[in-house]
């Protein structure tokens, strides 16, 4: 006989939903509840969501609830649908609306969206295995009068299977359309749709556990023996895995395969697809609730010791909400992340979440589905592209913190990693997630002259990092060669040594005779106790300079100046040329720059002259010269200025000439007003056996002359 409800009750009754009285405007804080809601009994039945998000599950005071999934207070007004006993069966939604429970009074109840009464159907003994809804519609549950029952979608039995003991476990059906129930007889048994047994599988203990199914269509089983079983479709053996108490959980499964199941030896299980354990969680109770998987893979599950928790894919803990009483009930996630439970304590939970709703894994909570269908469906196919922001950064020598880099997906099940590319780019906080999330990073010091760039793969997007070097050190200590030339009578070379123990490492600076300036960083590294040799015309094709004649500036940016010993050769075919080098002294003072020719000839064969770079891009160099003759006599006077950036030569004979000499040979001094570092000569001779003339440069210190020639 039907129940019959006053209208009275169903005003207030359930599927009117509950009212709503406030709605909570405080941020919403993973692992906090939202709302709990009392019953008259314990709660062991796990709640079903229906996909307007009403809430449906079962109480020990013989009433099934419905809630808006909106947060509500303790004495919000609600409607129950009563039947005759307790009701630890969870509801199962079909795609039409109807809920279908079972009750400790026998019958498993069909109830329309409006709370009204579809139909009942008797069973023998009392129903505690939650039904599965077929493709069809058919509705499959186990009773503990030994049957297994399929009932057509009106109410009427389509068929019953008998087993050799009574059924708690809840029905899992395959994609393939099998059913496959666990029975208080040991066995785990696989029905074809039409009744018929396909195969069966023995366990060891009393099957309390529901299956499940994974993406190739291998079952999972758990028995009171301690195991979980892993089987074929076929029905044989894969592996068993043993934890160290009885196994009422049903397995769940994780989007990588991963199953978890909880033990009453109070850990929940992580198991490897090949039945390996890949970690442990231990709680202070049994735990036979069956775990929920999120999108972004934390493990939800309630235990004995009272708590509902929260664990990261890893195994450790993300959170844990104590409730007042043993958790036996299976948690759901919603698609809005919150998590629902019941407890021991007569109450229903609403707990914050942040996972971006159920994984898309082949059975991811117990009944496979929110609606607790109990059918595995067509697998999901996760498309995943990410987006990161920002793209790039710059930082300068000193590195730092990085601004923090947020991942954005199109699937909470979307994996992502973030890896740095290069040494000094160092990741500083998670290096994989799921789902949308963010890195942090910091770079390291950067000790060079030079600048440089890197980069971190993140979430398969590249992220640009571009650091810029210390200043570089002033333009001396440096080794300058004031005259090379890169013609085929004249193919000059630099030939440096580094006698010291730290290695040597040089930028040079180019200027033709007619001002044209190049710069080369880094031209050479030279270790202990090594020498190298640098050609000019490989100077030039660096510089991708166009005159052939020019002067060399080598910057010393890393290395001792005492280590530094230089020399400039030149192969021509009228035999060596020798050319000085000088090296500048820091300490400059307003001394004019005094450069010292012990010999000039004036002769046809041996018409010498000085050549004077001035470097400088801003000022002119004022020149002037004390000529001596052999015999004593001693002339001054000026000489044309040189322009910046150019180069004069001052021929022996001009010089002569402007002074009214006779003589062949003589010495000159020149002082040359401008910046030291600026000012490079060399003396030059038009001659066929060789060198005549050497001349000595002094910087405006006054320290002795610093320069060397070989």
């Amino acid at each position: 006989m039907n129940n019959i409800i006053p209208l009275k009750s169903l005003l207030l009754f359930f599927f009117v939903l509950l009212i709503i009285t406030f709605v909570a405007e405080a941020e919403i804080v993973p692992g906090e509840l939202a709302w709990r809601f009392p019953t008259g009994g314990r709660v062991d039945s796990s709640p079903a969501i229906d996909t307007d998000g009403t809430i449906y599950v079962g109480s020990w005071d013989n009433h099934v609830y419905a809630f808006y999934s909106e947060i509500v207070p303790e004495d919000s007004a609600k409607g129950t649908f009563p039947t005759g006993g307790h009701i630890d069966s969870s509801p199962a939604i079909s795609q039409d609306g109807t809920i279908y429970v079972g009750s400790w009074d026998n019958y498993l109840y069909a109830i329309n969206p409006d709370g009204t009464e579809k139909w009942k159907f008797l069973t023998d003994n009392l129903i505690s295995s939650s039904p599965a809804i077929g493709v069809d519609g058919t509705i499959y549950i186990g009773s503990l009068d030994d049957y297994f029952y399929a009932i057509n979608p009106d109410g009427t039995k389509k068929w019953s299977f008998l087993t050799a003991g009574g059924i708690d476990s809840s029905p899992a059906i395959s994609l393939d359309g099998t059913i496959y129930i666990g029975s208080l007889d040991s066995y785990l048994y696989a029905i074809n749709s039409d009744g018929t047994e396909k195969w069966r599988f023995r366990t060891g203990g009393l099957i309390f556990s529901s299956p499940a199914e994974d993406l190739d269509g291998n079952i999972y089983i758990a028995s009171s023996d301690n195991y979980l079983y892993s089987l074929n479709p076929d029905g044989t053996e894969r592996w068993r895995f043993l934890t160290g108490g009885s196994v009422e959980s049903s397995p769940a499964i994780g989007i990588d395969g991963t199953i978890y199941i909880g033990s009453l030896d109070n850990y929940l299980y992580a198991i490897n697809p090949d039945g390996t354990e890949q970690w442990k969680f231990l709680t202070g109770g049994a735990v036979t609730s069956t775990p929920a998987v999120g999108a972004d893979r934390t493990v939800y599950f309630g235990s004995w010791d009272k708590y509902l928790y929260a664990l990261n894919s890893d195994g450790s803990e993300k959170w844990k909400y104590l409730t007042e009483d043993q958790i036996h009930s299976s948690p759901v996630i919603a698609p809005d992340s919150t998590i629902y439970v019941g407890s021991r304590d007569n109450h229903i939970y609403s707990i914050n979440g942040d996972s971006g709703g159920l994984s898309k894994s082949a059975w991811p909570m117990f009944r496979h589905d929110e609606s607790h269908s109990g059918r595995r469906e067509e697998n999901v196919e996760i498309s995943c592209s990410y987006e990161i922001d920002p793209l790039s950064q710059s930082f300068d020598s000193d590195g730092g913190e990085g601004v923090r880099i947020t991942i954005t997906t199109t699937d909470p099940s979307c994996a992502w990693s973030a890896v740095s590319n290069d040494t000094w780019i160092e990741l500083t906080s998670e290096t994989e997630g799921y789902g949308d999330g963010y890195v942090d990073f910091r770079v390291t010091e950067n000790t060079d002259i030079y600048s440089r760039a890197g980069t971190m793969t993140i979430a398969e997007e590249t992220f640009d990092v571009t650091q810029t070097g210390i200043a570089p050190p002033p333009s001396m200590p440096i080794l300058v060669i004031p005259y090379l030339n890169r013609g085929d009578d004249y193919k000059s070379f630099i030939k440096i040594s580094n006698t010291g123990f730290t290695t040597i490492t040089l930028d040079v600076e180019l200027m033709s005779d007619y001002g044209e300036r190049k710069t080369i960083a880094g031209i050479a590294e030279i270790t202990q106790d090594k020498t190298l040799i640098i050609y000019s015309d490989v100077l030039t094709e660096n510089a991708d300079l166009t005159g052939s004649a020019f002067a060399v500036r080598l910057l010393l940016r890393n290395g001792e100046l005492d280590d530094v010993h230089g020399v400039s050769i030149m192969n021509t075919t009228s035999g060596q040329r020798v050319i000085p080098v000088y090296r500048a002294d820091k300490e400059n003072t307003s001394k004019p720059i005094k450069l010292i020719t012990p010999y000039l000839n004036t002769s046809p064969d041996y018409n010498t002259f000085i050549k004077i770079n001035n470097w400088s891009e801003s000022s002119n160099a004022e020149v002037s010269v004390i000529v001596r003759t052999d015999d004593g006599q001693v002339y001054s006077g000026s000489l044309k200025d040189i322009e910046r950036s150019s180069t004069n030569l001052y021929r022996a004979s001009d010089i002569a000439d402007s002074f009214g000499l006779t003589a062949t040979t003589f010495s000159a001094e020149f002082e040359i007003n401008g910046e030291a570092d600026d000012i490079f000569a060399v003396v030059c001779q038009q001659a066929e056996n060789g060198v005549r003339v050497i001349p000595v440069y002094k910087n405006k210190s006054t320290t002795a002359s610093v320069f060397s020639y070989y």
